[in-house]
């Protein structure tokens, strides 16, 4: 197991990546109600306030789209993704995908359609190293930057607002100088 969603309906669903799965458990009795799959390489996941489970299938570069009940699968980000890593979706129903292969952010609309993007591999404010996990919180968008040690916050648009953690990086507004943020 990788990840861990839940719902207000007392379901609890956790990627097995090692499995290619999604195992949906009823709280707090663990009864297994659903296995889903296959997947390649499921690393995250997220429940939408419709009760659709967004997982992050790194194996595969694609969001899968389960819904509460049936079995029509949607996949998105086929040509935008290469290796998700982590899916947040914020009150309004976007989804915020990390492209931890691409050093990006990924948002599409609640229907799958890409709306926006932003991020490149670096050190700098708004650049990544292999961004992983990512959350909605108070109105903004936190990123975890991996490789870079640090977290990010943006905008809902993408636009840099803070970065916190213990990585020292290169600030370009600063000339080059070391700054710890």
């Amino acid at each position: 197991p990788v990840a861990v969603a839940a719902g207000p309906d007392g379901v609890v669903h956790v990627a097995d990546a090692a499995g290619g799965r999604v195992l949906s458990f009823r709280w707090p009795d663990g009864e297994v109600t659903s296995r889903r799959g296959p997947l390649r390489r499921p690393v995250d996941l997220a429940r939408d306030a419709g009760g659709r489970i967004l997982v992050a299938d790194a194996g595969r570069g694609r969001l899968v789209v389960l819904p509460p009940l049936g079995d029509t699968v949607e996949l998105w980000g086929r040509d935008v993704l290469e290796e998700p890593g982590g899916v947040a979706v914020a009150p309004d129903g976007r989804v915020y995908v990390t492209d931890t292969g691409r050093h990006r952010v990924e948002v599409f609309e609640s229907t799958g359609r890409h709306v926006a993007g932003w991020g490149a591999p670096g050190l700098g404010a708004g650049e990544f190293h292999r961004p992983r996990g990512v959350a909605w919180s108070e109105g903004q968008v936190v990123v975890v930057d991996h490789g870079n040690h640090r977290a990010q916050v943006f905008t809902p648009e993408g636009e840099f607002v803070s970065a916190f953690g213990s990585r020292l990086y290169v600030d370009a507004t600063r000339e080059g100088e070391e700054v710890l943020r």
